[in-house]
């Protein structure tokens, strides 16, 4: 038998080879699992569960389309290329176009699904804590406060654009003979106390003053959260989670109360004993939740949390339609609630805070088939609305939901389809600042 001659040089090869190969086919398995299973990739997860239906099913700007006059340049010439005949792809356009996403591919999938990485993220994070850094390198605009809490902080921002259209968007309302209320959410950073680092500043609650002063020099209903937290002596620190950039369940059921009072003075009957929590079942899933903020900095450097779920223990009977996800009949816990969520722990991929509402999606329509009072109110909102809404949906019969990062549509267009008594625009700092883009576009 002939003897193998292996040299440093072929050993060296060898590894190499293996490792390669053992690489690639951790990638492909991810690949699988992430594509035909339909897992979420760990690491791509950031400030919510992504919306993952399918955003090709409906066409919301052709279901509610825009008004020419109220589009921006931009969007009319959009608009004017749209319909006209498409250009028609010569062979080099289709081979150029196939190139680059397959090179996209390749970028994400090989770095995404990286062996090991969120262990190499973890170790940088457990380096950041042990120097006692306060910043955390790899994440963006993340700080912890004196007493530990995670927190992005929100540079300064022009949204002279926002505030006009929230005006535009009142008087529209306000025209049609309905009623409009703006809702200010509260960031984590007690506007009064600001325990931030030396040297990092943060514009959330100077963003929101701007937008409430406008809206207080037109006469513009507005109710401030971050007031009525001040008045009863809330604290901060207690009404956030600590890894996350959201508020409590807990306090979005009191944001719900707080809401409800102030649309008793549009009409709607206010029953304060259907938001009481003294009539609802509090559910503890212990260290479930790591958030937004504690995956990216991850858990070399964030503890999990508690998470609390609060289901009624009076009779409920909800419709819910989720539009691209379908719809859900049945009590609080079986319309309003994807228990999936909290079926099991899972850092990285899932966030328990998405079994309200089923996490993002463009439209949400709640239907209360226990109330009778006929009310229609429609919440314009981001991801703080997820844990309101569900119990805001005990005062009224209809409350429907969109998130303007999803719903490309006509606000307007939606409104004159389903005729809403209250149009209620409701958002924290952080989603003022895109101007005139997303969230604030409100046409």
């Amino acid at each position: 038998m002939k003897k193998l001659n292996l040299t440093g040089k072929k050993v060296f090869a060898i590894l190499f080879s293996l490792f390669v190969f053992f690489y690639f086919a951790t990638v492909c398995e991810r690949f699988v699992r992430s594509s035909v299973l339909h897992i979420v990739i760990p690491g791509a997860l950031k400030t919510e569960t992504a919306y993952t239906g399918d955003s090709e099913s409906t066409d919301w700007e052709a279901v509610y389309p825009f008004k020419e006059e109220d589009l921006e340049a931009e969007q009319q010439e959009k608009l004017k290329k749209k319909k006209e005949e498409p250009k028609k792809l010569t062979a080099l356009d289709i081979y150029k176009n196939k190139a680059d996403n397959i090179k996209s591919s390749v970028d994400y999938y090989t770095s995404k699904l990286l062996f090991l990485r969120m262990k190499f993220i973890e170790f940088n994070s457990f380096f950041n804590k042990t120097i006692g850094m306060k910043l955390f390198s790899g994440s963006d605009d993340i700080a912890a406060l004196a007493d530990g809490s995670l927190v992005y902080y929100t540079s300064e921002r022009d949204i002279s654009i926002g505030i006009k259209n929230m005006i535009s968007l009142s008087e529209y309302v306000n025209g049609r003979g309905e009623d409009f209320l703006y809702v200010q959410v509260p960031s984590k950073i007690d506007p009064e106390t600001n325990y931030l680092p030396a040297g990092i500043v943060d514009y959330g609650n100077e963003t929101a003053d701007k937008m409430l002063n406008a809206l207080k020099k037109e006469n513009i209903k507005y109710l401030d959260l971050r007031d009525c937290m001040k008045k009863q002596g809330m604290s901060y620190t207690e009404s956030f989670y600590f890894t996350d950039h959201h508020w409590k369940t807990g306090v979005g059921m009191w944001a719900a109360n707080e809401i409800s009072k102030t649309l008793a003075s549009f009409g709607v009957n206010y029953q304060p004993e259907l938001l009481s929590k003294d009539n609802y079942t509090e559910t503890v899933y212990e260290k479930y939740l790591l958030g937004s903020l504690g995956r990216e900095v991850t858990l070399a450097n964030a503890d999990p949390e508690d998470i609390s779920i609060y289901t009624p223990d009076f009779e409920t009977d909800f419709t819910v339609d989720y539009y691209d996800f379908g719809k859900r009949t049945g009590d609080f816990k079986e319309s309003l609630l994807n228990m999936s969520f909290l079926q099991k722990i899972d850092y990285y991929n899932t966030s328990p805070y998405s079994a309200y509402l089923y996490g993002v999606s463009p439209i949400v329509t709640i239907k209360n088939n226990m109330a009778n009072n006929n009310k229609r109110v429609l919440f314009i909102a981001d991801s703080f609305c997820h844990c309101v809404l569900p119990y805001v949906a005990t005062q009224v019969q209809y409350v429907d939901k969109i998130d303007l990062r999803y719903f490309t549509g006509s606000v307007k267009t939606f409104i004159e389809k389903t005729n809403p008594d209250i149009v209620v625009v409701m958002y924290y700092p952080g989603s003022l600042v895109d101007g005139n883009y997303e969230t604030m576009r409100l046409k």
